[in-house]
């Protein structure tokens, strides 16, 4: 995620592969977080925020993340409140990021 910031599809792509890694496994959850994923997420939100996708698979891999409440601190901390409140006023008229 951090050699191809500004390539969209790859921010898209990365934050699916995040979710599908930490669905249904608590130690997957953690470990992106330790690895500072939480950051590199927020980092394609605000790089992106013109774009639904990367933002629509932003938002649903912080929801995943933070089901763990172990990481809910550090998703908090890395500002992803803000974020997606940006999110989804901007892009108000899509589905997958409402």
């Amino acid at each position: 995620m951090d050699a191809q910031k500004g390539t969209a599809d790859v921010q898209e792509r990365a934050c699916c592969v995040l979710y599908n890694l930490a669905n249904n496994n608590i130690d997957n959850k953690g470990k992106i977080v330790a690895a500072g994923g939480e950051k590199r997420i927020m980092a394609a939100m605000d790089t992106h925020r013109g774009n639904a996708d990367v933002q629509a698979a932003t938002c649903f891999t912080v929801r995943i993340i933070a089901s763990n409440t172990e990481s809910q601190g550090s998703m908090v901390a890395a500002g992803c409140l803000e974020r997606i409140v940006t999110a989804m006023d901007i892009h108000t008229g899509n589905a997958k990021v409402q």
